[in-house]
This record gives C-alpha cells, sequence and structure tokens, in this order.
C-alpha cells in the first residue's frame, strides 16, 4: 500500500497541474475546477488502489477529466436560473389596488 501511494504520488506531482489547466479552460471558475482536478485524482486514486491496471495514466486522468467536465455541464443544464426582473413571475405581494380593496372589505 505505502509503495502504492508513492507511485500515485509521483502520478499526482506530474500531472496535476495539466489536469488543473485543462479543466480550467472548460470550466473557466478557479473553484470549479479545483474541485473538479481533486475529484479527477480522487477518482484515480481509487481506480489505482483498487488494482485496475492504468497502463497510460496521462491518459486515464485526462479521460476522467472530460468526463467529470461534461457531467458539471449536464447538471449545470438541469439547472434552471430565474432572473429576478422576469415580468412573468407575479409579485406575491398584492399591489395598492388589491391592498384598498381588501382594507375596504374589511371597513
Amino acid at each position: 500500500m505505502k509503495n502504492l501511494r508513492k507511485i500515485f504520488s509521483k502520478i499526482y506531482d506530474r500531472y496535476i497541474d495539466k489536469i488543473y489547466r485543462f479543466i480550467f479552460f472548460k470550466v473557466n471558475s478557479q473553484e470549479i475546477a479545483q474541485d473538479l482536478t481533486s475529484e479527477t485524482f480522487l477518482k484515480g486514486w481509487e481506480s489505482f488502489k483498487n488494482g485496475t491496471k492504468i497502463e497510460n495514466p496521462q491518459a486515464y486522468l485526462y479521460k476522467t477529466a472530460r468526463n467529470l467536465v461534461i457531467d458539471f455541464y449536464r447538471e449545470k443544464g438541469k439547472v434552471q436560473i430565474v432572473s429576478a426582473d422576469n415580468p412573468l413571475i407575479p409579485d406575491p405581494a398584492p399591489n395598492l389596488e388589491e391592498k384598498a380593496m381588501l382594507s375596504s372589505d374589511l371597513d
């Protein structure tokens, strides 16, 4: 296990900057790129630790990173962002006319 850590540590040191840069150019956000980079290496470590034969670590990491970026954009596409200035959404607060009618009815 200690030997595996040393081997993967060398892989990490060799490719961390390249993978981060690859992801950053795809998502254009430092925080998201950091998260996806760490997730890439975590998946790589899990596979490496479980005995998956990885013949080309660089290709494996780039493929994992690419898939994570694709998943990120898929999830982002599912989230619907609504602008506060959108006139299609009715204001839940009653307007002045409705307030006047309500207070008139109460009297």
